[in-house]
């Protein structure tokens, strides 16, 4: 009965609507980003220590390629080239965002084996 009047209907669609809008807030302040690797691949052989990386992120403000700031696109989109130290054989990505909210990716790589050899003899 309540609902009768054309005051109290948009009341009740202001509520809703407003409702709707603060679940949606809090899904972009308490939701980490979505982060995506396409390559490399977890164990994937490396011809050399140079990594050729792809992947994409959504929700977030800030990717990290082990540790290193990298770009991407408007769209999400990031690849790029990375040397891998003489003591890494992981790659490392992390998307931040704008919250802090933190999603990590650790995809372990395998080396050269004529570079799995020379650090063994030494």
């Amino acid at each position: 009965m309540w609902l009768r009047s054309p005051l109290s209907v948009l009341a009740v669609l202001v509520l809703g609507a407003i409702t709707l809008w603060w679940g949606y807030l809090g899904i972009l302040v308490f939701s980490p980003p979505s982060l995506q690797v396409f390559s490399p691949t977890k164990n994937e052989v490396l011809p050399s220590r140079v990594v050729s990386y792809k992947g994409h992120i959504a929700g977030a403000h800030k990717l990290l390629i082990n540790d290193l700031t990298s770009p991407f696109d408007f769209n999400g989109d990031f690849a790029g080239n990375l040397v891998l130290g003489n003591e890494t054989s992981i790659l490392k990505v992390t998307a931040i965002s704008p919250f802090g909210l933190k999603t990590n990716l650790e995809i372990p790589l395998s080396l050269p084996l004529y570079e799995n050899e020379s650090q063994s003899a030494r």
